[in-house]
């Protein structure tokens, strides 16, 4: 890994930690459900199910927990927006800082449980986790899709927000292509341009 992306990588987990989202890149945890990028090799074992985290009743005694009700439905959209396969420009705004990025948010997506907290943390990553995105998905009480009319394009955004209505983050649709617009239409007709947990 180059020193550029070693500082980048470690200035998107403090602004992520400073943003109010958890991050805990170097704690091992226990997996709770795995989601394989179509264009990823299958290396990890895809979920079976959005609403179970499951693939056995074994499986799940193992387990310390699952999701809760709206803990599912975030995971369900970023779930859509993870299989998508579409570049976003991921942002990130804490206090004195703003992290900006722009990449497909995989191959990597699941869900871990922290050991110190137990808390479910969803994790996006590459191959090489030389970019990862954790959110606790708990702290996410209304995810908003809109579209915002900029100088150049239209911005395709998917705000997530906590309970006092700041932003955790907010992934801004990159691709342009009709393909991506027909997807990001699709995904507003499933839930709706507002939904609260």
């Amino acid at each position: 890994m180059t020193m550029t992306m070693m500082m980048i990588n470690r200035l998107c987990c403090l602004l992520l930690l400073v943003a109010s989202v958890k991050v805990y890149a170097f704690i091992p945890a226990p997996t709770l459900s795995t989601s394989v990028h179509p264009n990823a090799a299958a290396t990890t074992v895809p979920r079976k199910s959005t609403s179970r985290l499951f693939t056995s009743s074994t499986d799940e005694k193992r387990r310390m927990g699952e999701l809760t009700g709206p803990e599912t439905q975030v995971f369900d959209i970023l779930d859509s927006v993870h299989a998508s396969g579409y570049k976003f420009r991921l942002v990130v705004v804490g206090k004195g800082a703003i992290l900006e990025t722009t990449a497909a948010l995989g191959p990597v997506l699941k869900v871990t449980q922290s050991p110190s907290t137990g808390t479910n943390l969803l994790t996006m990553a590459n191959e090489d986790q030389s970019f990862e995105f954790h959110l606790q998905l708990s702290q996410v009480l209304k995810i908003v899709l809109t579209e915002k009319e900029a100088p150049k394009k239209t911005l395709r955004i998917i705000r997530l927000l906590n309970v006092a209505g700041d932003s955790l983050s907010s992934l801004i649709l990159a691709d342009e292509s009709e393909a991506a617009l027909a997807w990001y239409k699709e995904l507003i007709a499933k839930y709706g341009k507002e939904i609260v947990m």
